[in-house]
């Protein structure tokens, strides 16, 4: 990707405003620390960077309030692996400060696949996209890049095509919005983009080995929704 294609896509991360200010300032984190050994002499403005997310951490959950105490621990006793264990620790705060569907293991990724800045951008571009306008269009558009490119990147990323990947972050979104009783499966459906109830439940099932009933029974769901869906059917 040309060079000002990478400035772009890092100023389109950095402006949007669907990435909370703490998760964005954990992305540039990792750019700045980097996962290899080696001498640890941070900048200034560096420290004062992780001060803030660590402030930040400490007032959240008790997973973010053991990250945050783990990333001052590594802080205040560095040694030569200090950057490899503030990267991993950066990569648990992104899932912790944003959300497990934001793909904060993306960008743990290396070999063949998106380069950096694309996955930055496509965080970005997934947590600004309703659901039902995740397709690789999008994506290949947001990035930059042609579809046979995209294919490639993210078959490198994942091993999937970009429509079964996508596909996936749908499904994660439905399963989040069918642990709320008051909405039926026809809602669900249409709000992830589904052209119908059947047409979803097919998707669901396909991705998670259960229909989309059968997971919020599991799950213990009240059954009020549930009935309603029974009777669209």
């Amino acid at each position: 990707m040309p060079s000002s294609r990478l400035r772009r896509s890092q100023e389109n991360l950095k402006g949007n405003a669907n990435l909370s200010r703490e998760a964005r300032l954990v992305l540039e984190l990792l750019e700045r620390v980097g996962g290899e050994r080696g001498e640890w002499l941070p900048e200034k403005t560096l420290l004062r960077d992780f001060d803030t997310l660590i402030d930040h951490l400490m007032q959240g959950s008790p997973q973010c309030v053991s990250l945050g105490a783990l990333m001052r621990n590594a802080l205040a006793a560095t040694h030569a692996g200090t950057r490899g264990v503030l990267h991993g620790l950066l990569m648990a705060s992104a899932a912790c400060t944003d959300g497990a569907d934001r793909l904060a293991l993306l960008l743990d990724r290396r070999g063949p696949g998106l380069s950096t800045a694309q996955r930055l951008s496509t965080l970005g571009w997934i947590a600004g996209s309703p659901a039902q306008s995740l397709t690789p269009s999008g994506l290949a558009q947001a990035l930059g890049v042609s579809r046979q490119n995209l294919a490639r990147a993210i078959s490198g990323e994942t091993g999937e095509t970009p429509k079964r990947w996508l596909l996936r972050i749908r499904i994660k979104r439905a399963r989040n919005m069918l642990t709320h009783p008051g909405l039926t499966l026809s809602d669900i459906a249409r709000t992830c983009g589904f052209s119908s109830h059947a047409h979803f439940s097919r998707a669901f099932r396909d991705i998670t080995g259960m229909t989309p009933q059968r997971w919020r029974k599991w799950r213990g769901v009240p059954g009020a929704a549930r009935r309603r869906d029974s009777s669209r059917s």
